[in-house]
């Protein structure tokens, strides 16, 4: 199982876009059927969906995670010891 990877404010951002969407789509389809109207309910019930189970895919693939509780893990470890700088010599 994929753990929670979408923080609150991520998640109610993805929700209001989502429903958002899922109405253009719906309100557009009920005019004119055609594949905009499709990707719009498809894409809003997606991003619906992330908001709900505070999961996203993409961002676990990346590993990514917007969760107040992710810890960051920096690539490059600094260790403690000062910075030795080595200055120009002029003649």
């Amino acid at each position: 199982m994929i753990k929670q990877n979408v923080g609150t404010w991520d998640a109610y951002t993805r929700l209001v876009i989502g429903l958002t969407a899922l109405g253009c789509g719906i309100g557009r389809s009920v005019r004119r059927r055609d594949l905009t109207s499709y990707f719009l309910i498809a894409g809003g019930a997606i991003k619906v969906a992330e908001g709900i189970t505070r999961v996203c895919p993409l961002l676990y693939s990346m590993g990514i995670s917007t969760t107040e509780k992710a810890e960051i893990s920096p690539t490059v470890h600094l260790s403690d010891k000062p910075v030795e700088t080595q200055e120009a010599v002029h003649d």
